[in-house]
């Protein structure tokens, strides 16, 4: 996301790494623990001024299309980078 390079621009590559893969380590220690009535949970969408409420269920399921989506953009550029 362009947003999302902006924003971040400033900070190292190494730490944004580190981040995301303290984040990952926590993520993947949590979802085993979750319960049915965990993931009805309902919530705000994250966008904007939304009204909008959504399950915790919902929320990763989303998430995980948007990652792979992200994954397939990385792989890409990755390639296009080596030439």
């Amino acid at each position: 996301n362009k947003r999302e390079a902006a924003r971040l621009k400033a900070v190292a590559v190494a730490q944004l790494r580190r981040q995301m893969a303290r984040a990952y380590r926590e993520l993947i220690a949590l979802v085993p623990t979750l319960s049915d009535e965990d993931l009805r949970q309902r919530f705000l969408s994250s966008w904007s001024h939304s009204k909008y409420q959504t399950s915790l269920r919902a929320i990763l399921r989303e998430e995980t299309n948007h990652f792979r989506i992200h994954a397939a953009d990385v792989k890409k550029w990755r390639r296009n980078a080596g030439k």
